[in-house]
């Protein structure tokens, strides 16, 4: 059975989910050293401070990867099939597995530009994203 209630949010992820919920991408940057820092963590993977800042992403990149996934997980997900799981390329510098959705969404190319959308789904706001045009 599935619960209706949004992920548990550690203390690394909060502002993550935070922006989601209020429908911006935010990931880290080291205020020490500059690294930019996906996923959300409580120090730097590169010098290890503990002194990371959050930054308000465009929420726009390209398509890395793509497949079309035919087969549910569950049968709860059932109804959402197709559906297209991609490798996202933000314009930041960071790589995000995520969801493509829209008109087009089944016929995405490596390459396409997309853009961040945020849905609710169980009682939280999930980043997914959708091709410019």
């Amino acid at each position: 059975m599935i619960e209706d209630r949004p992920p548990a949010a550690g203390p690394d992820a909060a502002e993550f989910w935070a922006g989601c919920d209020a429908g911006v991408l935010r990931f880290q940057r080291c205020a020490e050293c500059g690294e930019l820092n996906w996923f959300p963590r409580s120090f730097c993977r590169a010098c290890s401070s503990r002194n990371l800042r959050w930054e308000d992403g465009t929420g726009r990149g390209s398509v890395g990867e793509a497949t079309v996934v035919n087969r549910p997980m569950n049968e709860s997900f059932a109804d959402e099939v197709p559906y297209v799981l991609a490798m996202v390329h933000l314009d930041e510098g960071y790589d995000m597995l995520t969801r493509i959705v829209g008109e087009g969404a089944l016929r995405v190319g490596v390459g396409d530009r997309v853009e961040v959308r945020f849905v609710r789904t169980r009682g939280h706001a999930l980043p997914v994203f959708e091709q410019i045009r």
